[in-house]
C-alpha cells in the first residue's frame, strides 16, 4: 500500500510537470542560435535540473577598474570573503563601488587572480592599486540567483561548472565575473550572479 501512494504521488508530480512543459512549448520562438539556447535552458529549468536563471548573450568589450589580490583554490572560499571585509575597511567602496568580483585563472595551476571592483563608467577616478583591464567582446554564460553571501555566490559556482561540463560550451577566457546587486547580502532574496565566457566545443 505504501508503494502505490508513492507511486500515485510521482505519478501527478509528472504529470504537473508535463503540462507545465506543455505550456511554455506552446509559445516558443527563436529567430537566433543563442535564442535557441535560451529557451533549451527555460526548458530545464522547468524541469527542475537547474535551480537558476541562465541567459547565453553577446556584449561589447567593456572596461573594469579592480582591485587585485593573489589566491588560491584551496583556501579561496575562506579568504576572498575577508578581501571583501577589507575592501570596505579601507573605504574603496566610496571611489569604485564593488559591483563585481573578477576572477582571472590560468589552467593548470591552484593559484588565480581575484578583483574587486566596478566598471569603469561608474567610477570617477582610477585610485593607486588598482588596475583598469579591457575585456574583448565575447559570448557570456550568464547566471544568476538569490540568497545570503557568500554561500550562495560559492554554491552557484559548483552549479556554473556543472552546466558548463554538459552543455555543448567550454570556457573562451581565463576571465569570470561574478556579479553582485545593491541591497542587504544576507537576505535570502539578494541578487547575484556570475559571468562565464564560452565558446562552442569543438
Amino acid at each position: 500500500m505504501g508503494y502505490s501512494v508513492v507511486h500515485t504521488y510521482n505519478t501527478l508530480n509528472i504529470l504537473e510537470k508535463i503540462n507545465s512543459l506543455l505550456e511554455v512549448i506552446d509559445n516558443l520562438t527563436a529567430n537566433s542560435k543563442e535564442e535557441v539556447e535560451n529557451l533549451r535552458i527555460k526548458f530545464l529549468s522547468k524541469k527542475g535540473e537547474i535551480k537558476m536563471d541562465i541567459k547565453i548573450e553577446k556584449e561589447n568589450a567593456f572596461t573594469v577598474i579592480v582591485k587585485i589580490k593573489q589566491f588560491n583554490e584551496e583556501t579561496s572560499f575562506e579568504d576572498i570573503p575577508k578581501f571583501w571585509d577589507e575592501y570596505y575597511e579601507k573605504g574603496y567602496h566610496n571611489v569604485v563601488p564593488p559591483m563585481l568580483g573578477m576572477c582571472n585563472s590560468n589552467a593548470g595551476s591552484l593559484e588565480f587572480e581575484y578583483g574587486i571592483g566596478s566598471l569603469k563608467e561608474y567610477c570617477t577616478k582610477i585610485p593607486k592599486g588598482f588596475k583598469e583591464i579591457n575585456i574583448p567582446e565575447t559570448l557570456w554564460g550568464k547566471f544568476y540567483t538569490k540568497g545570503k553571501m557568500p554561500i550562495t555566490i560559492q554554491n552557484l559556482w559548483d552549479e556554473v561548472i556543472d552546466w558548463v561540463k554538459n552543455s555543448e560550451y567550454e570556457l573562451d577566457t581565463n576571465y569570470d565575473f561574478e556579479c553582485y546587486s545593491e541591497g542587504d547580502t544576507n537576505s535570502d532574496d539578494y541578487e547575484s550572479g556570475i559571468w562565464v565566457a564560452l565558446k562552442l566545443k569543438n
